[in-house]
């Protein structure tokens, strides 16, 4: 995962005085690379990356399949949307107008196969965790202020 930023949000609010939102639809975009070191391709089906905040599911994305060549990395956008009930029970008016970082962690599961020249074939699974810090910041403003993921390859 190199980035991620706003797509777009949408909130009803309670009023001046409720400080919680009904709902809030939030669309993010990650800008996600898959590097292939090896010397054969990588061919991987299609992958869910599930979002979490302290341990609740609040977002869930979906990647395409592909491939990618011997010793090559693919970068792609992937649109996570965020599960609106979920979220609005940790976002208030005041973190929206004043800013507030959000610690949130994220597994992803890429199952795939190597090939070399069609003739050695080995199937692959990769688990990846991420803890991402997002910014959240006058009213519509989201990027990743760090993130760190590291991956398991079995």
């Amino acid at each position: 995962m190199n980035r991620v930023t706003l797509a777009h949000v949408d909130g009803d609010y309670l009023g001046m005085g409720g400080s919680r939102p009904v709902s809030v639809n939030a669309t993010l975009d990650a800008d996600v690379s898959i590097k292939n070191p090896n010397a054969a391709s990588f061919r991987y089906d299609r992958s869910e990356t599930d979002l979490y905040y302290n341990g609740e599911t609040v977002g869930v994305a979906y990647a395409p399949d592909g491939e990618v060549g011997a010793d090559r990395t693919v970068r792609m956008n992937v649109t996570l949307t965020a599960l609106a009930d979920r979220i609005s029970s940790i976002v208030n008016v005041t973190d929206v107008i004043f800013g507030q970082d959000y610690n949130l962690t994220s597994y992803t599961e890429i199952n795939g196969r190597v090939s070399l020249l069609g003739i050695f074939r080995r199937d692959l699974n990769i688990k990846v965790n991420c803890s991402v810090t997002l910014e959240v910041s006058a009213f519509s403003s989201v990027h990743s202020k760090s993130m760190d993921c590291v991956a398991n390859v079995k």
